[in-house]
């Protein structure tokens, strides 16, 4: 765990040197300290440490007839073009790449076992690295 803080931190300070970044947790559980940090001037979505990532979720607005999903990078979505994955991440999350639309490749991690409902629906992904 404290491995997993130091790569974050160390990955914080290397893109909030020259850029805004915003920053949070997204593991499935308050123990994971699986982390995301994503470079407003970049575009670069970078999630680091080890457990699960959560399953996000939708709601749907009935007056703007308009879904939004809870993934903590969800503002961000129309602006990622590059996602770095952590080598061991054992899942990708429901709907943690929905709508990405700036998304067009992926390296998937070598440990990975389940991608998620609608992960990628959305991204335009025109090539997928699978190690």
């Amino acid at each position: 765990m404290k491995r997993s803080l130091l790569l974050f931190i160390c990955a914080f300070m290397v893109l909030s040197a020259n850029a805004n970044v915003v920053t949070g947790h997204c593991g499935k559980y308050l123990s994971d300290s699986l982390y995301w940090a994503f470079d407003t001037s970049s575009g670069v979505l970078t999630i680091t440490g080890d457990g699960e990532m959560k399953d996000f979720q939708g709601s749907h607005n009935s007056f703007t007839y308009k879904y939004t999903y809870n993934t903590p990078w969800y503002d961000y979505r129309k602006d990622i073009k590059i996602v770095n994955l952590p080598p061991d991440l054992p899942n990708i999350g429901d709907y943690a790449f929905y709508e990405c639309i700036q998304l067009t490749a992926i390296t998937l991690p070598n440990n990975l076992r389940v991608i998620g409902n609608s992960a990628f629906n959305g991204a335009h992904l025109s090539s997928i690295n699978i190690p």
